[in-house]
């Protein structure tokens, strides 16, 4: 198996660039893989604004799947682009949790994807004296961050 996903991983990667690739495969579970990919100049699997890295994930995910048969949740990263991004929106959202808390209000957090929603509800899942949920508005998703036991219109 895990020959297989470097060996789809390393087309995909030459395909759009020359650089070598150094890849790491970890089976979480049955249900889920973590592919960690470094290049030296990772800005062109990047893209501008992580456009291209997710259509990777995307086209890679598809790949595998079909190879596989595999079914479950696939996280790739290139030199820990998701991963820096993931903590810069966490210590955004502590600052917006502790506000919660110390305020008592709820408060609306726009402009993230589903898998920034998902981060974000399941971070919150483990801090007390807070909920979260999303709703549609005319802005797209929202997500709000309340305090627990409370249903605060914002």
């Amino acid at each position: 198996m895990e020959e297989t996903i470097k060996k789809i991983i390393n087309e995909v990667v030459t395909f759009l660039t020359e650089a070598p690739a150094d890849i790491k495969i970890n089976k979480k579970s049955d249900e889920e893989i973590h592919i960690d990919i470094s290049v030296k100049d990772a800005a062109q699997l990047i893209g501008r604004g992580g456009q291209t890295i997710a259509a990777i994930r995307l086209v890679a995910s598809l790949l595998i799947r079909q190879a596989l048969d595999f079914n479950g949740r696939l996280y790739l990263d290139i030199n820990n682009y998701y991963k820096n991004k993931d903590e810069e929106l966490l210590n955004k959202i502590r600052q917006i949790v502790d506000e919660v808390i110390s305020q008592g209000v709820a408060r609306q957090v726009f402009y993230l994807n589903p898998r920034q929603r998902r981060l974000v509800h399941v971070f919150c899942d483990g801090v007390d004296g807070v909920v979260t949920r999303s709703e549609d508005s005319n802005r797209g998703r929202v997500l709000i961050i309340e305090p627990s036991g409370q249903n605060n219109n914002v």
